[in-house]
């Protein structure tokens, strides 16, 4: 991802002091297009299962749309199938595959 980053929608929902669920969209302009990108999207554990993320996923996807985005991107780890229903569900589809590294600090 390049490009100008316009601006940040961060949201957070909680309920008796405990979080339920967050959400972090990016928008920014890469080629001339502007674009988000869902960079967070969680739903604590014992809230999973009520249909918040699928509630989450589609606020963000307003979100963008109201703010003119062309289209909204995200990244999830390729084994987590629950999560990939979801966003297939969603009209969201695959375009590549991610190989990650990291190296220990310190050291």
């Amino acid at each position: 991802m390049c490009g100008d980053w316009l601006e940040i929608i961060s949201q957070s929902l909680f309920y008796i002091d405990k979080p339920i669920e967050t959400i972090h969209i990016e928008i920014y302009i890469d080629e001339g297009i502007k674009m988000g990108y869902i960079s967070w999207l969680s739903i604590n554990k014992a809230y999973r299962g009520l249909g918040l993320g699928r509630d989450l996923l589609i606020y963000a996807i307003k979100a963008a749309f109201s703010n003119k985005v062309v289209k909204v991107g995200l990244v999830v780890h390729a084994t987590n199938e629950r999560v990939l229903q979801l966003y297939r569900s969603e009209g969201f589809q695959k375009i590549q595959s991610l190989v990650c590294y990291n190296r220990r600090l310190g050291l």
